[in-house]
């Protein structure tokens, strides 16, 4: 039914995203249905499945709806609360289409979200960044998108996107809550190698552009919006400009959440996923920590910036062009932030080695004091 609805798209003219980003081809047709959300047709209901990407603001933005859903409801909008307790995001739904090992039948199901749409005279959105993991996968949404009580509806897939250096960073730090404790520079090479981060059950898309080229395939509307763009510098108030509701002047004051943790804190964590529990108890001690990293903050190198963005750039603009915000919303910075450290080496197997060799806590003090102001003039 899927490649049956491609064709039907492409004779009715619209265009694919695969046409070279100067060809006298391209048209901002597309583009077009990144500003809005595009209005309803006669007998049609919509949904909007936003799907992420991680560290957009996704935890703000679904703790918004989730008390604002009545209100919401009374306007026409329904923010379903099947296949989300006790999260505020549908992310039982996205587990359950990805076969995720944390789906959880008694979350609810897509059976269940689905007959809650039907039975809503009006429009509908889902939520959760966890559909990030599934967003190289076209056909795994075919369940939701082909649902057969969903027949009247039509859907269209939203998510913001960051520059792959502050979307590797944030993902970095966010990450080492999980058990992802590995040397940032060869996580980057991954990420540079394969497009894609992985980790568990979980997928990070970096490669926005061939992202967006396997979800034409799909019977949806895709819209992409630029998280460096937000409006009001929210990305509540920028979903309700997308959606067609009046901004919140509220949301510019609602506390941010998952917020980066200090510096000494994640390397704490660092400390802890890679070194046995006696050797990570003697580092993280008071004395040791205190004042460590005071000042600094921590960033990728220019020259892993720099291999960023020869690898991602060229997709990136031509992903601007198509959802028409200006290329710079996209724009990889290729030098890194003064007076930073660098990520790559704070958080690396020689920081390690340089732990195990200072056995004596002074020792280790005196060394990790010396190694981060030598790591702050190696910027």
């Amino acid at each position: 039914m899927i490649q049956s609805l491609v064709q039907q798209r492409v004779s009715q003219g619209q265009r694919l995203w695969r046409i070279p980003l100067h060809s006298p081809q391209r048209t901002r047709d597309h583009a077009r249905e990144c500003a809005s959300w595009l209005p309803p047709t006669s007998g049609e209901r919509r949904v909007l499945l936003h799907v992420g990407l991680h560290k957009t603001g996704t935890t703000a933005l679904q703790s918004f709806l989730a008390r604002a859903a009545e209100q919401f409801r009374n306007q026409g909008l329904l923010y379903p609360s099947s296949g989300r307790p006790p999260h505020a995001g549908h992310h039982n739904i996205a587990w359950q289409l990805g076969d995720d090992r944390r789906f959880r039948g008694s979350g609810g199901t897509l059976e269940d979200v689905a007959s809650e749409i039907a039975s809503f005279q009006g429009d509908a959105v889902l939520s959760s960044e966890d559909f990030e993991s599934i967003l190289s996968a076209p056909s795994r949404f075919a369940p939701l998108l082909e649902h057969r009580l969903l027949r009247h509806h039509t859907f269209t897939i939203l998510f913001w996107v960051r520059e792959q250096a502050s979307y590797f960073e944030s993902l970095f730090f966010e990450m080492l809550h999980h058990r992802l404790a590995d040397d940032p520079a060869q996580l980057c090479k991954s990420v540079i190698d394969r497009g894609e981060l992985r980790h568990e059950d979980w997928t990070f898309h970096f490669d926005y552009d061939r992202l967006v080229a396997g979800l034409m395939s799909l019977p949806a509307h895709v819209a992409v919006r630029a998280y460096s763009r937000l409006t009001d510098g929210s990305v509540i108030s920028d979903f309700l400009t997308f959606a067609g509701f009046a901004s919140d002047p509220q949301s510019k004051n609602l506390t941010r959440k998952n917020v980066r943790p200090t510096l000494a804190k994640s390397f704490s964590l660092f400390c802890r996923q890679r070194l046995s529990e006696p050797q990570a108890a003697r580092i993280l001690k008071p004395e040791i920590m205190a004042g460590l990293f005071e000042g600094y903050a921590a960033h990728l190198s220019t020259r892993l910036r720099t291999a960023l963005k020869d690898r991602f750039q060229e997709g990136n603009q031509r992903l601007a062009y198509d959802c028409g915000f200006a290329p710079e919303r996209l724009t990889i910075p290729a030098v890194a932030p003064e007076g930073g450290l660098p990520l790559e080496e704070v958080y690396s197997t020689e920081t390690l080695r340089l732990i195990r060799n200072n056995e004596k806590a002074a020792d280790l003090k005196a060394a990790l004091t010396i190694a981060v102001k030598a790591l702050s003039q190696n910027t």
